[in-house]
């Protein structure tokens, strides 16, 4: 039994070895307890909490060094562990680190809110215990001072020290610290219970078995329960921290949703504005349009207007003067006729040449005063104002100033029916007639005809023009309206001819009409309403 840290029992072998097996089973029973306690905690932070390690890190130092010193203390272990210098090496050293993990537990949990000075205090104790620790198994492998005789040194320190941390423990717990409240708890158990060990040794009080184990154990749950508290505030916090990870991730759910209503709802906005913006830039390219249009018509009235007013007085002269040049060749050739008989066929003959030349310049000048006439009714330039007129004298002037583009290879049939006058603007309506008849005339390809019809109902007049010419593609029909819209080819049209027809239409409340088929013909009928309610002569083109 050499080297045990009691002293031998009287008895036999046999007995000797239960008593101290069973005598020292408290006390391993409490090491192996402590030690399972610091691997759990570590375990648990490990998994739980990988960026706040100190504090279970240093619980666990604490505890298994604490742990293996009441493992290797009994006689049990003394007796069954053979090797003198693991014995001597694992006691000691679990008792002088046990002090030190100690304090760096402390250190993390009860005075991790504390002020600088209190911490520093800690720190101070926990560096006289680490550096003493380590000079003293340094000595011992240099040979210089054994262990046993450090270790007395050491529990001087540990005695000195204990009192130190209790007292700074307590004024931490006066602050409000809950941590440090149940470590005072641990310290008075723990210091209490080694008193009464103390005093047990010394023979002051009789031998109590598991008062010493039972102080360490309580020691160890207090601490612990330190611990237990710092996990569950951590993990309210990590509760916490989620909940509102949470709210945070449907706030920007949320806030995503509504910036994508928001987008979609500019991106609407933005694009009926560029769709008005749009609108409003054809408006105004028509608009311009119509205005060149008006410009061009104004000016070419005036131009009719200048041309009639010259042409008239001069046109009016000679229709006069071949007039009683008619009469006076037919008084002289009377003269002649009574005087000469038949005898010369020279002067007869000049009487002839003289007769029909006065007929030609006679019907000339009649010819030019009816285009004369022709160009003053088409423009109406002196009916500025809605006027009553019958439609088949406009289609007839119209026809009088296109009858040159017939070139004697295109018919013109006239339908006429029972049509009323009706009240219009007369320039206007003329321009249409002019628009759909010069458009029925290109049309046309060689021979053909274009028919002209009117009619009337009870509430409008029907006027419809029809050529047999190629006709219009089915693609092409729902945009010959459009401005600018043409099938002559690039310098044959403007595209403004049907649309400025369908603008003037429209201003008479009326409608215009379009039916065609690609080789067989087209047909445009104008609806105008017998009676006006109203028509804006100031109305814009567009």
């Amino acid at each position: 039994l050499e080297g045990l840290s009691e002293p031998p029992l009287v008895g036999t072998d046999q007995d000797i070895i239960r008593r101290i097996i069973f005598g020292g089973i408290e006390s391993m029973a409490l090491g192996l307890f402590v030690i399972f306690a610091g691997l759990f905690s570590l375990l648990t932070f490990v998994i739980r909490f990988r960026d706040k390690l100190m504090a279970p890190l240093s619980f666990a130092a604490f505890s298994i060094c604490l742990g293996l010193f009441y493992i290797m203390t009994p006689s049990a272990t003394q007796l069954l562990i053979k090797s003198m210098p693991l014995k001597m090496y694992t006691s000691a050293i679990s008792f002088l680190l046990f002090p030190v993990g100690m304090f760096a537990y402390i250190q993390f949990t009860v005075f991790r809110t504390a002020g600088a000075t209190m911490r520093r205090v800690i720190w101070v104790l926990f560096s006289l215990h680490a550096g003493f620790a380590v000079v003293l198994i340094a000595l011992d492998l240099l040979g210089v001072v054994m262990l046993p005789i450090g270790m007395r040194a050491y529990n001087i320190l540990f005695a000195a020290t204990i009192p130190v941390a209790v007292v700074t423990t307590i004024l931490c717990a006066v602050k409000g610290s809950t941590a440090a409240r149940i470590a005072v708890w641990g310290f008075v158990i723990f210091g209490t219970t080694g008193f009464i060990d103390l005093l047990q040794g010394l023979q002051v009080i009789p031998m109590w078995h598991w008062v010493s184990q039972w102080g360490a154990l309580l020691f160890v749950g207090c601490l612990g329960y330190v611990l237990e508290r710092q996990f569950t505030e951590s993990h309210q916090q990590l509760k916490v921290y989620t909940e509102r990870l949470r709210e945070k991730s449907e706030q920007l759910e949320e806030y995503s949703r509504t910036l994508e209503e928001k987008v979609v709802d500019r991106t609407r906005t933005l694009d009926e504005k560029n769709a008005q913006l749009e609108s409003t830039l054809d408006e105004l390219k028509e608009t311009q349009h119509q205005l060149i249009i008006k410009e061009k018509m104004a000016s070419l009235g005036n131009l009719v207007a200048g041309v009639a007013h010259e042409v008239n007085n001069p046109i009016g002269a000679v229709i006069s003067a071949s007039d009683v040049s008619s009469r006076c060749i037919r008084i002289v050739n009377e003269f002649v006729q009574e005087k000469a008989g038949d005898g010369d066929p020279k002067v007869k003959m000049a009487s002839g040449l003289l007769d029909e030349n006065t007929r030609v310049i006679s019907e000339a000048a009649r010819r030019v005063a009816e285009i004369v006439r022709s160009l003053k009714n088409f423009a109406r330039l002196d009916e500025a104002e809605l006027q009553k007129v019958n439609v088949h004298g406009g289609i007839d002037d119209t026809l009088t100033l296109v009858k040159h583009l017939l070139d004697n290879r295109i018919d013109v049939v006239k339908e006429y029916g029972d049509v009323p006058d009706i009240m219009v603007f007369p320039n206007q309506l003329n321009q249409v007639y002019m628009n759909l008849i010069v458009n029925a005339i290109d049309a046309i390809e060689g021979q053909g005809t274009v028919t002209i019809r009117t009619h009337s109902d009870s509430l409008n007049a029907y006027i419809s023009i029809a050529d047999t010419g190629k006709g219009i593609p089915a693609e092409n029909l729902r945009h010959i309206f459009d401005p600018g819209f043409t099938t002559k080819g690039v310098g044959v049209g403007t595209g403004l001819g049907l649309s400025i027809s369908y603008r003037f239409i429209q201003r008479h409340n009326g409608a215009l009409e379009v039916e065609s088929e690609s080789g067989t013909g087209t047909k445009f009928t104008i609806v105008l309403p017998l009676k006006q309610i109203r028509i804006d002569r100031d109305q814009p083109d567009s």
